[in-house]
């Protein structure tokens, strides 16, 4: 299946916002009853709705000091979007690097579904 010209914008913008710590404009992307699951180093996650979702990122990353994005990706697999990205900072005063893959569904230029997995924070 092909990537329409909404699905790489919209995954682009996710990737913007996440580089910004930028909450407002992950919503943004994402459609009114976006589901995530999110299998993390000590369990399974599971959000429903923007609101929700938002949430989540935002008790994983509100804490970090100097967050930063080290890089980033993005890559179809077939009818979804694969995207992976490496975020570096402070967690509790210590310098980490983690690291999350999603598979995103999106669907009329939203995200619909975002099915991830997370190396946790790692000290360096």
């Amino acid at each position: 299946m092909a990537t329409t010209t909404s699905t790489v914008e919209v995954t682009r913008r996710f990737l913007d916002a996440v580089a910004e710590r930028d909450y407002t404009g992950m919503r943004a992307c994402l459609a009114n009853d976006a589901r995530l699951r999110a299998l993390v180093p000590t369990r399974l996650r599971e959000d429903e709705g923007a609101d929700a979702v938002v949430a989540r990122f935002r008790f994983w990353w509100d804490d970090i000091e100097d967050f930063r994005l080290i890089e980033a990706s993005a890559d179809d697999v077939a009818d979804r979007t694969h995207l992976r990205y490496r975020i570096g900072g402070r967690d509790e005063g210590v310098e980490s690097v983690m690291e999350q893959h999603a598979y995103a569904t999106v669907e009329e230029g939203r995200i619909t579904a975002l099915d991830l997995v997370c190396s946790g924070w790692r000290p360096v």
